[in-house]
């Protein structure tokens, strides 16, 4: 409820402030570029953008968290667009970038903004309300988290951005359900509890094993269950 009230607080921030921000490049980009800072010069990009910092008793009144304000930047724009910063608890690296109220023509113009930097929609982890867009390169991994409201007149979204080293990923195991990928829809017998069985058929086998490696599965001694890695 806390969370909603601060979303719809922000809304209400954003028609009533008059300052013109400038993002030449895409979401994306701006995003990616925010990460790369720290705490100080990332407050001075979006400033220089003409950004309206708010500032921490602002930021209170609107229902934050006074413990979380000391690496928090929260910027607001003319034209509706909000730039939510986390930094950590140095505030020599960000964690995370949050661009909201950004408006598309429709959604495809929203996907294919992504598309065009370098994002690939993470189809599986994506649902109707957030999608989600990896982008790899040599050193990091970008992670976009979607978020959108889509009516007849625009789109309009909600994205936090988070990067990732290379070096630095660590991966958990997530117990699947062989079911899931095993049934009728995909060429496979419903009654048959693919957790458990046995194939003996060499055929069959090869056609399972390729469905298993196709979707990063394999079986956990440790958990005595087939997992998948993902990102933590």
């Amino acid at each position: 409820m806390k969370k909603v009230f601060c979303i719809v607080t922000l809304i209400f921030c954003i028609n009533i402030l008059s300052h013109s921000q400038i993002i030449r490049e895409s979401i994306p980009e701006f995003a990616e570029k925010l990460l790369t800072l720290n705490k100080a010069s990332a407050k001075s990009d979006i400033v220089n953008r003409g950004f309206d910092v708010l500032p921490p008793r602002t930021l209170i009144s609107l229902g934050y968290d006074k413990d979380s304000l000391e690496n928090l930047i929260v910027g607001m724009g003319d034209s509706k667009i909000t730039c939510k910063i986390q930094a950590d608890v140095t505030g020599r690296n960000i964690k995370k970038v949050t661009v909201g109220g950004v408006r598309y023509l429709n959604a495809k113009y929203m996907i294919n903004e992504y598309q065009s930097e370098g994002y690939v929609l993470d189809e599986e982890n994506s649902t109707r309300s957030e999608l989600v867009f990896v982008k790899r390169t040599n050193e990091y991994i970008y992670i976009a988290f979607v978020t959108f409201m889509v009516n007849p007149y625009m789109c309009m979204s909600n994205t936090e951005f988070r990067r990732v080293s290379q070096k630095e990923q660590s991966y958990i195991e997530q117990t699947v359900d062989l079911n899931d990928y095993f049934n009728s829809k995909t060429g496979w017998d419903d009654d048959t509890d693919w957790n458990a069985t046995s194939i003996d058929d060499e055929e069959s086998q090869i056609a399972f094993d390729k469905v298993l490696k196709k979707n990063g599965i394999y079986w956990s001694d440790k958990k005595k269950s087939w997992v998948k890695k993902v990102t933590k």
